[in-house]
């Protein structure tokens, strides 16, 4: 199998910079963002989602992951204070081939992208859902972009 995969190409072609801009613009409410929140409520919003989204309590991070011909496809979610950061993981017979916080992973692709974006917040659980939504969209983009790749 080809393991070269250029993931920035990946990204750009399943237009990663534009839909993750649009979530952090529509979703940037800083003073109505809600504080703290529930492990238990959030699994269940994931869940809609992927129901195998595991959470890993010392990181405080949840995971939704797949195989795709080789690879392991990771996204990590980071819930907290009405902020929801996002991970983006590659892995290759445990080698880390790419990985990056999504507001990171833009930057490198669109120059200024953390100057011109914050990170996504939600004053509601149903806020939360809609971003999540969106990113797991981009999420199974991602999968099926990697796959046409073989």
């Amino acid at each position: 199998m080809n393991n070269s995969v250029d993931f920035l190409a990946l990204l750009e072609r399943v237009r990663f910079v534009e839909r993750y801009g649009n979530i952090c613009k529509l979703h940037s409410d800083f003073s109505e963002s809600m504080s703290g929140g529930d492990k238990d409520k959030f699994l269940e919003i994931l869940r809609v989602f992927d129901p195998d989204v595991k959470y890993v309590a010392k990181e405080k991070i949840f995971f939704s992951q797949a195989n795709v011909d080789g690879f392991l496809v990771k996204i990590g979610l980071v819930l907290k204070n009405g902020i929801v950061e996002v991970f983006v993981f590659f892995i290759q017979d445990d080698n880390w081939l790419f990985h990056g916080r999504f507001d990171s992973v833009a930057g490198k692709i669109l120059t200024g992208f953390k100057e011109k974006f914050k990170l996504p917040r939600y004053s509601s659980y149903l806020e939360l859902k809609d971003i999540l939504a969106e990113i797991f969209e981009i999420f199974m983009d991602i999968k099926k972009e990697l796959r046409s790749q073989f």
